[in-house]
């Protein structure tokens, strides 16, 4: 989209499977003014991709939120990018592995 994106990555186990929720959705006025997009994905592709998550996640509903299963011994991440070409600065990213 046009802003440095920035990538945090994690492995599962094998034999494990994942439930990753990622969302910008806890922003303050101090952490983003912005509009985010969160993708999800491995080395098997894009697992999740979200620009927007609507009015229930803020910032006038620019605020992202994803969820996908991370399932066997891979790396996986989640990238936190710009939601349009001019957007970009400090954010809140929350990730949970269950």
């Amino acid at each position: 989209h046009g802003a440095a994106a920035h990538g945090y990555y994690f492995t599962a186990c094998p034999g494990q499977s994942l439930a990753v929720t990622a969302s910008t959705c806890n922003q303050t006025g101090v952490d983003a003014g912005w509009d985010t997009a969160l993708y999800g994905g491995s080395s098997d592709g894009e697992l999740a991709c979200n620009d927007d998550a609507g009015a229930s996640c803020s910032l006038s509903g620019g605020l992202s939120r994803i969820a996908f299963t991370a399932t066997g011994a891979h790396l996986f991440w989640v990238v936190v990018d710009a939601g349009s070409p001019d957007n970009a600065g400090a954010y809140t990213l929350d990730v949970t592995l269950q």
